[in-house]
């Protein structure tokens, strides 16, 4: 390979980021250095409620893929969302030389982030909903947790309505006012069970309905393409240094 003298680098940033489809989801502040025998591509991931596949592709300028195996860094499956993520392609391992045109292509997938289903489970146990409302990015299921509490709050009280209307029943003075507390007392009771089957019901069901569903929240995939331009111009003979014109396209 040719040893080059010094590389200066110039950006041309025709926008400062790109987005992914939504206005919550970006690849930001992408950069491009070389140095080394290495081309180092920094960028930023903004929203940590999604996962991100992020896979690259390098072309001459004939249109021919050229074949990039030193690659490293922050690409393939589960990236996470965070500042200053780099991919590093190691152009002397994979002995390139730098004296065309070259388009390098990040292609980012984003999928919603994958739960841990025993958190989400251990959640909807302490709040009925809650583990829905995580998988659907803050859907109100939560809202059923108030019915649930409303059930056990109701069965307590009629339990103790019950249970008073059952007191007034043994110390009653005359048969008629026994017979009266006693179908009050029956009465309350009911109610109180119907409200506590109705509160475990809506555990139940609540942790079933978490249990099937996908730990995954549902979102469509899609990506953003955006290319680097790496542009040799020799500025004399042999001895003479080279410079890199360096162009991001959006």
């Amino acid at each position: 390979m040719k040893e080059l003298r010094f590389l200066h680098i110039i950006f041309f940033f025709l926008f400062s980021y790109c987005v992914f489809g939504q206005g919550n989801i970006k690849i930001d502040k992408p950069n491009l250095i070389v140095n080394n025998g290495q081309l180092f591509i920094t960028y930023d991931l903004n929203n940590s409620d999604y996962d991100y596949t992020i896979d690259i592709e390098i072309i001459n300028s004939s249109g021919v893929k050229i074949n990039a195996s030193a690659l490293s860094g922050d690409l393939g499956p589960s990236v996470k969302a965070g500042d200053d993520k780099t991919i590093i392609w190691n152009l002397t391992q994979d002995n390139i030389f730098l004296d065309e045109d070259i388009s390098v292509r990040i292609v980012g997938n984003v999928t919603a982030k994958k739960y841990n289903k025993g958190i989400l489970l251990m959640q909807s146990t302490v709040w009925p909903g809650w583990g829905q409302t995580k998988l659907t990015k803050g859907k109100p299921y939560w809202i059923v947790g108030f019915a649930g509490v409303a059930c056990i709050a109701g069965s307590y009280v009629y339990n103790q309505k019950s249970l008073e209307s059952y007191d007034k029943y043994v110390t009653a003075m005359s048969f008629a006012d026994s017979e009266k507390y006693y179908d009050e007392s029956v009465s309350l009771d009911n109610t109180s069970r119907i409200l506590a089957y109705s509160a475990i019901g809506i555990w139940a069901i609540n942790l079933v309905w978490v249990a099937v569903m996908p730990n995954r929240a549902k979102v469509n995939s899609y990506s953003q393409k955006y290319s680097l331009q790496l542009s040799p111009v020799n500025l004399g003979d042999k001895n003479s240094s080279v410079a890199f014109g360096i162009r991001l396209n959006l």
